[in-house]
């Protein structure tokens, strides 16, 4: 008896120890570290979730809390179902080539990349000529109406190929340079830093640019290229012909 009565004992002093443990692992407070009026403790709505996916309309986070005035129904608020079906999950209405030749900023979902996307692109595209009239056949030239029996085909104002022009075609970025919106090549803005008349051949050209980027000058002369934080930029190059051609308008 005297055993038995030590075993209930021993496992007395057990449980009690597990669950003074369990206690103190549980121990806390239910209240929240900061009231509603805390930004720490604002949330959006599913509403303005859902406002934001579909209108982009900007909700601002609910700093208090008051009771419906109403019973839930039809209209009166949005659903998760209705928040995932809203996300988008494909580029279908991705950046067109306008959009990616000016440099638009999209929102993007394509080949993983989700988020604000700036467009961007490899090559150069063939601009419009502007040209927007036609005219007839070589008897008189005359204006016509451009697709109409009797008036010229294929030329330009009748076909109006290519890319439309940037609007602007260049940027100056206060800082020596300019940028190409067409392209998106950056040129220095003094297009003849070096003060020649006579013009240079291409050795001496690549003598300018290996003096440009290391000191900023060509010939002695400052270019005025301060774009790199208030210095030179240091990986100039001289452009290719196509690149050159491209200026042209």
């Amino acid at each position: 008896m005297r055993s038995k009565y030590m075993v209930y004992v021993a496992i007395g002093v057990v449980i009690g120890v597990l669950l003074s443990v369990g206690t103190i692992v549980l121990a806390g407070t239910l209240d929240p570290t900061s009231g509603p009026m805390d930004p720490g403790s604002q949330m959006y709505t599913l509403q303005q979730i859902y406002d934001r996916l579909t209108t982009g309309a900007a909700g601002t986070k609910m700093s208090t809390f008051t009771e419906p005035g109403g019973g839930p129904g039809t209209g009166t608020m949005v659903t998760l179902d209705q928040v995932m079906a809203a996300a988008p999950v494909t580029h279908t209405n991705a950046a067109t080539q306008t959009h990616v030749v000016s440099g638009t900023v999209v929102w993007g979902l394509s080949e993983g990349a989700w988020g604000v996307i700036t467009g961007t692109r490899p090559y150069s595209p063939v601009p419009k000529t502007g040209q927007t009239t036609c005219y007839g056949p070589a008897d008189n030239y005359g204006l016509c109406t451009c697709g109409s029996p009797g008036c010229l085909t294929g030329i330009d104002g009748n076909l109006q190929m290519g890319m439309p022009a940037v609007t602007p075609r260049f940027t100056d970025n206060l800082s020596g340079t300019v940028t190409d919106n067409m392209t998106g090549l950056i040129w220095l803005k003094n297009a003849n830093c070096p003060n020649t008349d006579l013009g240079t051949n291409w050795w001496t050209a690549l003598d300018y640019v290996a003096e440009l980027n290391a000191s900023g000058t060509m010939s002695g002369t400052s270019c005025s290229d301060t774009s790199n934080g208030g210095t030179h930029q240091t990986d100039w190059r001289l452009p290719n012909v196509r690149e050159l051609v491209s200026l042209i308008d």
